[in-house]
């Protein structure tokens, strides 16, 4: 599939994956990416990452087939729940039933812009609910992780006095994203019984809603860059470029099977950060949406209300600076 047109795509659609080299779903620096000789990215969980994006027609049913190189299609589809590796070579989009031409429309919805901001406790004389609420959460994290829940790497020279120091708490939901969390009822995905005042009113502070990650883990995590797919074991997932080999392990066992229930993070949360993944990357449609800058100069709304997506961002601030308001 040709995911470079932005709206609809036909029978001249397909997947390609280049052999002997990088091979990735569309032309992109942030494509999800196979390199040679890994072997996590199976057949079901590509058919799974595809219904994410796909809209189909009269739910017509739809299915991979592979395309030879002089354009002809082999009778043999990838089953969409092989657990067996996606091979390199070039996939075709078919109707299931007749192997025709089928029209694929993407989904119009993308994942959330998310602000780069600084520890607010470097800026204020005081600790805010907010900051207290981010300390707690942090010292949860460490306790239940103790190194980086990616790459399972602590820091290189570690101090003795400050054993987690270089190591960052991550939401898996932003908190910058309050009103959609209220708005769709994410709340419900955290069973941690923990009072308010240690996981806030809204539930986003709570250990089920983060993962210790080293700093570079944390930005890729913010920026969609990785995920993690709870559904085929907690496998890592790559979406770009992967010099760590970082693809195809697991979240470390400390986040997803703790002994105490309130800190085992949320699988569907882990969900819904995998789908903005997807929405982020395999979308042809999908336009390049890095992390906003937080240093905005002296005139703050003055700078944000020039900008394309000024309505975005005024929203994210207000829940990232007055957070400890609504938390």
């Amino acid at each position: 599939m040709d995911l470079q047109d932005p709206s609809v795509l036909t029978h001249n659609a397909t997947y390609t994956w280049e052999p002997n080299q990088t091979n990735h779903l569309h032309h992109a620096n942030t494509a999800l990416q196979v390199t040679p000789g890994q072997t996590h990215l199976t057949c079901e969980m590509l058919y799974r990452y595809c219904s994410m994006i796909f809209i189909i027609p009269n739910h017509r049913r739809w299915a991979l087939f592979p395309l030879r190189q002089n354009g002809s299609t082999s009778r043999h589809m990838l089953r969409g729940d092989s657990p067996n590796p996606v091979h390199p070579g070039n996939y075709i989009v078919l109707d299931y039933q007749y192997q025709g031409p089928i029209t694929v429309q993407l989904t119009s919805e993308c994942a959330p812009r998310r602000v780069t901001t600084q520890d607010q406790s470097d800026r204020s004389q005081g600790r805010s609910e907010r900051e207290l609420l981010q300390s707690r959460l942090r010292s949860s994290v460490c306790a239940r992780d103790t190194v980086c829940a990616i790459t399972n790497n602590g820091p290189a020279y570690p101090d003795p006095n400050k054993p987690y120091e270089g190591l960052e708490a991550c939401h898996i939901f932003p908190t910058s994203q309050l009103a959609e969390w209220n708005r769709n009822n994410y709340r419900r995905y955290i069973t941690d019984t923990s009072p308010a005042n240690q996981i806030g009113q809204s539930g986003l502070y709570s250990p089920q809603n983060a993962l210790l990650l080293s700093p570079e883990e944390h930005r890729a995590f913010d920026q969609f860059k990785l995920g993690v797919d709870p559904d085929d074991g907690y496998k890592i997932i790559v979406f770009g470029p992967d010099p760590k080999k970082t693809g195809g392990k697991r979240l470390r066992r400390s986040a997803r099977c703790g002994t105490n229930p309130n800190d085992r993070v949320s699988a569907d949360l882990l969900r819904w950060h995998l789908r903005m993944c997807v929405y982020r990357n395999m979308k042809a449609n999908a336009e390049p949406r890095s992390l906003w800058k937080e240093d905005l100069g002296s005139d703050d709304i003055g700078q944000i209300l020039e900008q394309p997506d000024a309505a975005e961002r005024m929203e994210v601030e207000l829940f990232t600076r007055l957070g400890e308001l609504v938390a």
